[in-house]
């Protein structure tokens, strides 16, 4: 008969706590040892972001600041827009503002005579980097079921989430009592909170400020610089720049210090600070700075999930109370083109949820879009910029038609076919 278990004498026994304590004790060693891996990986990278900045620059600001809207885009301005990487110009592009205080150039009639489309989202909407966006290609071709042709207004504002696209929305809608109102929005912008944007003159120097605050004059420690103004900036010069490559142009190189001067300003980082963990920081907050600097051009909402913010379950009631069709389309980036599916996070996952709690049933554009072709980099501003190319505005465009299409909100004009090359120009 085998004998009945004994229990090792107590002073065999490994000790429980002994463990536990070993266990933790390496586990902070490994932590402390990727944190100072990680300090000293952003430190490179903040000393070559320095030294070779990224930013844009206009020669006239685009913005007027709204308590309400956060900002608006101001009426009938005309300005060249420039991206300065690596210390020179490598890319510019015309920003036009129409008489209607939206982006791009065409502007057709809205009455009653026309089924007319109200659309709402954020830069990929916008896209001031163009001033030719997917909407501008939208109605061609359509028509309402009862024969109207289709008129389309583009209210997409650059750095909008869905909080202030929902806010403007409802409030837009209420004025112009459109026919439809569509909602076109990004997978981040789910997460985005309300910011607002104002001109400012700081030392003689003329400067477009992110706020986190409905405030026209917020304190500097609340700002941060949205894009850089300079009036000597023009189409010649950003060619010339293109062209030649003069990292030594004068007004260039000013342009990179007041950048860094800036920066200086607005990002505060001590990679001796042991209060916080940037590697955690970067794994809860997918940001190693987070509570390091100030509002940035796009944050992060406050609540946790829609029905948390007060004012975007008004600006829900005040839309439902309309009694007008909206229609809510999810736009893919590239990334989600490509993988056929839109990539969330968790905190966008639980924003999704939030917003299906609200009745919203949103439909995904890439159920009208084919797979991503391979000369995939012409549809895009690649490699310096994400948002849509010409090309690319014409393919979402004709996608969104299809989706209007199978909806039954719109339908093919018999007399009039969508083949033409390029949006049809309408009076201003």
């Amino acid at each position: 008969m085998a004998p009945a278990f004994q229990p090792l004498p107590s002073q065999s026994r490994p000790s429980y706590l002994k463990r536990t304590a070993l266990s933790l004790l390496s586990g902070l060693l490994v932590l402390g040892v990727l944190e100072l891996g990680y300090r000293a990986f952003l430190g490179v990278r903040e000393a070559r972001g320095q030294k070779n900045p990224r930013f844009y620059v206009c020669s006239a600001p685009v913005y007027e600041f709204d308590p309400a809207e956060g900002y608006r885009y101001q009426p009938g301005v005309s300005a060249v827009q420039a991206l300065i990487q690596d210390g020179r110009v490598v890319r510019h592009w015309p920003v036009q503002v129409n008489s209607d205080g939206l982006i791009g150039e065409f502007s057709g009639p809205w009455d009653s005579n026309t089924f007319n489309i109200a659309v709402f989202g954020d830069s990929f909407t916008a896209n001031p980097i163009d001033s030719i966006t997917w909407t501008d290609y939208l109605p061609e071709g359509l028509s309402s079921p009862d024969g109207r042709p289709v008129a389309v207004r583009n209210y997409g504002r650059d750095g909008y989430g869905m909080l202030q696209i929902v806010g403007l929305a409802a409030t837009r809608a209420e004025t112009l009592r459109p026919d439809l109102v569509l909602i076109a929005f990004l997978t981040t912008d789910l997460v985005r909170a309300r910011t607002w944007r104002t001109v400012q003159v700081v030392d003689g120097e003329e400067r477009v400020f992110t706020t986190i605050e409905p405030i026209r004059a917020p304190v500097k420690a609340r700002v941060v610089d949205t894009v850089l103004i300079d009036r000597r900036v023009t189409a010649d010069w950003c060619r010339q720049q293109e062209q030649e490559d003069r990292r030594d142009d004068p007004l260039l190189v000013e342009l990179c210090s007041r950048y860094r001067r800036y920066r200086a300003e607005q990002l505060v980082v001590s990679f001796r600070d042991c209060r916080r963990l940037f590697i955690l920081n970067r794994l809860l907050y997918k940001d190693p700075y987070y509570g390091l600097h100030q509002p940035d051009h796009v944050n992060y909402a406050r609540c946790s999930e829609f029905r948390q913010d007060a004012e975007f379950v008004r600006d829900m009631d005040r839309l439902r109370s309309l009694q007008i069709p909206v229609c809510w389309v999810h736009l893919p980036i590239l990334e989600e083109w490509a993988a056929r599916r839109h990539i969330f996070s968790k905190r966008h996952a639980v924003f999704a949820t939030s917003l299906e709690s609200f009745g919203v049933e949103p439909v995904s554009l890439l159920s009208a879009l084919p797979s991503l072709p391979r000369d995939y980099a012409s549809l895009f501003l690649l490699p310096y910029d994400r948002h849509v190319s010409r090309r690319g505005a014409r393919r979402y465009g004709e996608a969104m038609r299809m989706l209007l299409i199978r909806k039954g909100l719109v339908t093919v004009q018999a007399a009039r076919r969508a083949d033409s090359e390029g949006p049809t120009k309408k009076a201003r």
